[in-house]
């Protein structure tokens, strides 16, 4: 009795941080149970201010028209530099991983018009951590829950060296946890 107990409360937890389980209805494809833990770039930087810089962490890269698909985008930077026409004129700045070390490091301008782009097939989806440099305070958004070792990726080591006084690392909604 007491075993089948705790495990229902293991699991009850578990369950806090588990997935939504998909429907019978088929859903666009940037409403995929795989993206609900991600930020939508184009929904979170509507209006941002001038030089705004937003650390972005993994994402649908091989869907990413905001970049030159031959770099796969892996760790970079979004940095606003301002808004003409109703259009968002950004640089993004990212470094290409080999195995654990960064070979380039490059820039692109974009021009975006958020929640209006049609040039995509599917919303920019990515994870993305603000980094205010007033309060260094930064986050990290991770696609999956950490592992049983919790081995740190090489983008996060590179989050951790930019904003080292505290950091949020977010896995699933509702469960986080904080570093300092």
């Amino acid at each position: 009795m007491m075993k089948t107990l705790f495990l229902a409360f293991l699991l009850s937890g578990y369950a806090l941080c588990s997935e939504e389980q998909e429907t019978s209805e088929p859903e666009p494809v940037w409403k995929k149970t795989k993206y609900s833990d991600m930020q939508n770039i184009s929904r979170l930087i509507l209006m941002p201010d001038m030089g705004t810089r937003h650390y972005v962490y993994e994402g649908n890269s091989d869907s990413d028209y905001m970049l030159n698909t031959t770099y796969p985008f892996h760790c970079g930077a979004m940095l606003w530099q301002g808004i003409e026409n109703d259009t968002r004129n950004a640089q993004r700045e990212s470094k290409n991983i080999t195995g654990q070390t960064f070979i380039e490091n490059y820039g692109r301008w974009v021009n975006l018009k958020p929640m209006k782009d049609t040039s995509a097939n599917v919303s920019t989806w990515m994870e993305v951590r603000d980094y205010a440099e007033r309060n260094y305070k930064c986050e990290v958004w991770r696609y999956a829950n950490p592992d049983t070792q919790n081995k740190t990726t090489v983008c996060e080591l590179l989050h951790e060296y930019v904003c080292p006084n505290n950091i949020t690392i977010y896995s699933k909604p509702g469960c986080y946890k904080k570093q300092k």
